[in-house]
């Protein structure tokens, strides 16, 4: 419960005392907390107790709710496939966590998010390698398909300051194992 993405999970339970109860909900808060649970590194949480007792003649119920949250694990390397398109000290650039920080789902959300808007790639895919993790680390696998070289285009426009007008564009995704980017446009108008 001192993690914040977990302690938040557990005041959002959406029963609380004096409140009428609602398995749906109920069952919605227990999933929210498992959730948080594993989104901060608690790969092995498990529930122990999840029981509601209710009694009909006081006309209310007992929520009970336990769980043996095992391990926190810490993140481990992030592994990339072998890449002709970039070197791994380029693509490890990306990566927001160091190896031993606390495992965390958003991190793994915010490297794709970074792979998916550096615009190299037709296909990211972030996969924690849950079945290597041991001595509480989790390596996590990249894969990464690369986006088409060159990208061109073409437009016709109006404009009141131009008037009518057309537009080419080339960009080059990447021309070396540094990222570096080409991008060329040209414009004619009426004025």
């Amino acid at each position: 419960a001192d993690v914040p993405s977990v302690r938040r999970a557990i005041d959002a339970f959406p029963l609380a005392g004096g409140e009428r109860l609602d398995h749906a909900e109920y069952e919605s808060g227990k999933q929210a907390i498992q959730t948080a649970l594993r989104g901060a590194g608690f790969l092995d949480a498990e529930m122990l107790v999840h029981r509601v007792a209710v009694n009909t003649e006081t006309r209310t119920a007992d929520v009970d709710l336990e769980w043996d949250v095992g391990t926190r694990y810490r993140l481990g390397p992030a592994r990339f496939a072998p890449d002709a398109q970039f070197g791994p000290e380029f693509l490890q650039g990306y990566v927001p966590w160091q190896p031993g920080d606390w495992y965390s789902t958003d991190r793994l959300l915010t490297l794709q998010e970074r792979l998916v808007d550096a615009d190299y790639f037709a296909s990211v895919g972030v996969q924690p390698a849950l079945d290597e993790r041991r001595d509480g680390v989790v390596p996590v696998d990249e894969r990464l398909r690369p986006a088409p070289r060159n990208v061109y285009s073409a437009g016709v426009f109006f404009s009141t300051d131009f008037g009518v007008g057309g537009r080419l564009a080339y960009d080059r995704r990447w021309l070396n194992r540094r990222g570096h980017k080409l991008a060329t446009r040209l414009e004619y108008s009426q004025r």
